[in-house]
């Protein structure tokens, strides 16, 4: 008769700890998005993205040299209600 190894238990218990974690975080909403994800959005190349965000006409938040693209007023934009400055 086998018996089971403590330690393969306390991994898979650890696997399903970090799984559970994982669909936790996956649920919540992130409320910025990179620019590259807002150039493909547009239809343009990564270059042009991080110009458009430069030149402010996709809505940024600046975190030291991290530019994030806030989702709510890109889509806003998106859907044609704010114009560009």
């Amino acid at each position: 008769m086998e018996t089971e190894n403590p330690l393969s238990t306390q991994r898979a218990a650890a696997r399903k700890k970090i799984r559970k974690r994982a669909k936790k975080l996956a649920k919540a909403e992130r409320r910025t998005i990179t620019v590259e994800q807002a150039a493909r959005a547009l239809g343009v190349s990564r270059n042009s993205g991080y110009q458009f965000a430069r030149a402010g006409l996709i809505p940024v938040l600046r975190l030291g040299n991290r530019l994030l693209v806030l989702k709510a007023p890109f889509e806003k934009m998106l859907r044609g209600g704010m114009q560009a400055a």
